[in-house]
């Protein structure tokens, strides 16, 4: 969430105080979620709305929106410490680990 929109929230519900709306938003932000930088692309919420089936991947798709995970936090929410890039990830992966990788998620479905 933007800071001005939890202001703002926050104001509809009561809260008078700027120190007790700002040590709300300290609270929710840097002890609940340790973030403390909010990420621009997807606002703190690790995830966001695609134009296509692509999604973080890229390249030709599906024409629809698709939920996926933040391709600039990488899901952390914070932009100053993202978590492991996974365009990166699958770059340097061997065909054999992402065959051994999938073959592990479809005995879980």
């Amino acid at each position: 969430m933007e800071r001005e929109k939890i202001i703002a929230d926050l104001k509809k519900e009561g809260w008078k105080a700027p120190d007790e709306i700002q040590q709300y938003i300290k609270d929710v932000l840097y002890y609940e979620y340790d973030i403390h930088s909010l990420c621009s692309a997807c606002g703190g919420r690790g995830k966001r709305m695609y134009g296509s089936t692509s999604t973080w991947r890229g390249g030709i798709a599906g024409q629809a929106m698709t939920m996926g995970i933040c391709d600039k936090c990488w899901g952390s929410g914070d932009s100053d410490r993202p978590w492991l890039n996974l365009r990166i990830l699958e770059q340097i992966m061997t065909k054999e680990q992402k065959e051994k990788y999938y073959k592990i998620l479809q005995e879980k479905k």
